[in-house]
């Protein structure tokens, strides 16, 4: 499960340049930094496993199940994912990031 976005720290990260001249045109004076982009990879990683930790154990503790796999939708509030099937009032859906979302034919009620 990935519930923090790569994006965001991969912005985060773009932003460095952009703040550095900033912050000289106050005064300060900074030396172009560098990056160790493997080290950067691993911590980003480190802090979406981090994260993802919290998230899940947020979602376990208020009864919200969390279901890996790929959804079939079956109808509006049924859906199956490997050879099992769902079947809920509400159904919330996160894609990790390298996913597709792909809408079939309108599903009628």
């Amino acid at each position: 499960m990935l519930v923090v976005s790569q994006k965001k720290l991969y912005y985060y990260l773009s932003q460095l340049n952009k703040d550095i001249e900033n912050y000289k045109s106050y005064g300060w004076s900074i030396p172009k930094p560098s990056l160790n982009w493997k080290l950067f990879i691993k911590k980003k990683d480190q802090e979406i496993l981090r994260l993802n930790k919290i998230y899940e154990g947020i979602l376990s503790r208020n009864k919200i199940d969390i279901i890996n796999g790929t959804a079939q939708f079956l109808n509006s509030q049924k859906i199956k994912v490997g050879k099992k099937t769902y079947q809920a009032k509400n159904l919330l859906f996160r894609l990790e990031e390298n996913q597709e979302f792909q809408i079939s034919p309108k599903i009628q009620n």
